[in-house]
């Protein structure tokens, strides 16, 4: 059973970037993982659901149902609490976190035993993917180019 990517619609009021393209929904697919967009993610960056269809990714209509049944979550903004209630156990997240900015949102993760993981961010989007996939399988950190952070919320 493949791992499952969640990309959820942003929620960041003024929020147009989506956390990944349908360009790069199709690499993740052929790399063998199945991948969930939160019905409406790219329609402020002018990509609607049917683009994310003809690449290969299933459309869901709740982001509950995304949170809970995806095993890494790509996400542009830092994700609210709410959202944060809605995460798989065990799952991991991929995003901008800002941590010294945000130590409500970090003590809300460490609440949920999450370990921050350092993630390269790279121009280039597919690159990105790749980079960030890989940290993801990681059981130890790898080294902070930029402010992303990939959250994995692992229960001990």
């Amino acid at each position: 059973m493949p791992q499952i990517i969640g990309v959820p619609k942003e929620t960041a009021a003024g929020e147009k970037r989506v956390a990944t393209v349908p360009e790069v929904v199709e690499k993740l697919i052929k790399l063998g993982f199945a991948v969930k967009v939160q019905s409406g993610a790219g329609d402020a960056s002018n990509i609607n659901d049917d683009a994310y269809r003809a690449a290969g990714a299933e459309v869901v209509a709740d982001a509950a149902v995304l949170w809970g049944g995806a095993d890494i979550v790509f996400k542009v903004r830092p994700p609210s609490a709410v959202e944060v209630g809605l995460m798989r156990e065990g799952g991991t997240l991929i995003g901008f976190i800002w941590p010294a900015q945000n130590p409500e949102l970090m003590q809300q993760l460490a609440g949920r035993k999450a370990r921050p993981r350092p993630a390269p961010v790279a121009a280039n989007a597919a690159r990105t993917a790749g980079t960030v996939i890989g940290a993801s399988r990681l059981d130890r950190p790898v080294s902070v180019t930029d402010n992303a952070v990939a959250a994995r919320a692992s229960m001990l």
